[in-house]
């Protein structure tokens, strides 16, 4: 293995999708939050949603298998074993407290991908997800920039604004690829054609990749992944050919929550440090 890439920021700054078109690119292998593997329990490790692989919904995944699953040794160093001495694993665990505790053993270097969004978009997306109120989304956006700038001040890396990713996707690509060594491919952005095997992140990412590819092709697999999740698979089979900013702040929030919002210390500071580091990448 010749790099580990972290991907760091808040929940929902659209990690799963990037690891996915990571994936795609030469001697890359980007296998989501991994830290889902390495939970410990009082009888040792345990298995994340009750199967291995998101994407195959099986412990048949030629990465996520049984045996990779219930091998008590450091994650990294099993990740390491199933690809090769010159490619780079990328995983998106985003949260500082988790990488502090699995990157303890890792030997090689090891870089950060800073991802963001609008900080409006995520502040949004903290409250519908996590049902929370503005003030404790404002909060929790805020510290979670924090820890995640402190993890990038600590390794280095590189520094990406989702929405201009989405604005040029080619270009962008290339350059976050020579800044952090990798071989670049824009093919990559299709990732909906590729295979992909990941072990924690976002189901509805998953869904869409089975739905891309067809409920034939996988059988019972994505079968009782379309039913076991509730998502509609006409629906999936073209919502996520095209990537997308997140727009969804805009009805969301009122006036005059966006201006609170715009105008709040806290999110002024980390737009800042963001952009700083962004024009130092």
């Amino acid at each position: 293995m010749k790099q580990i890439i972290c991907i760091a920021g808040s929940p929902y700054c659209s990690s799963t999708i990037l690891s996915f078109i990571l994936d795609g690119l030469p001697h890359a292998s980007s296998w989501g939050e991994v830290f889902s593997v390495q939970t410990t329990t009082e009888g040792g490790f345990v298995k994340n949603r009750g199967f291995a692989c998101g994407v195959c919904g099986t412990m048949d995944c030629p990465v996520f298998n049984e045996e990779f699953i219930n091998d008590k040794r450091d994650v990294y160093l099993k990740c390491a074993e199933k690809i090769g001495e010159s490619d780079t694993l990328i995983v998106s665990d985003k949260l500082f407290k988790l990488y502090k505790k699995t990157l303890q053993n890792v030997t090689v270097p090891v870089r950060v991908l800073l991802l963001h969004k609008k900080a409006i978009a995520g502040i949004k997306s903290l409250m519908a997800h996590d049902d929370l109120e503005l003030e404790e989304a404002i909060q929790w956006y805020q510290n979670y920039y924090k820890e995640s700038i402190k993890f990038y001040n600590l390794y280095g890396g590189y520094v990406l604004n989702i929405e201009k990713f989405i604005s040029d996707p080619e270009e962008e690509l290339k350059m976050l690829c020579e800044s952090l060594d990798l071989d670049c491919d824009v093919n990559a952005l299709n990732y909906w054609e590729h295979e992909h095997h990941q072990i924690g992140g976002n189901n509805g990412a998953y869904i869409s990749v089975l739905g891309n590819k067809g409920v034939d092709k996988f059988g019972t697999t994505s079968e009782k992944m379309f039913n076991f999740f509730g998502f509609n698979e006409e629906y999936y089979n073209k919502a996520f050919h095209k990537l997308k900013k997140d727009e969804t702040w805009k009805q969301f929030f009122s006036d005059e929550q966006k201006e609170l919002i715009m105008n709040d210390e806290r999110v002024i500071r980390i737009v800042e440090r963001l952009e700083k580091l962004k024009g130092e990448n």
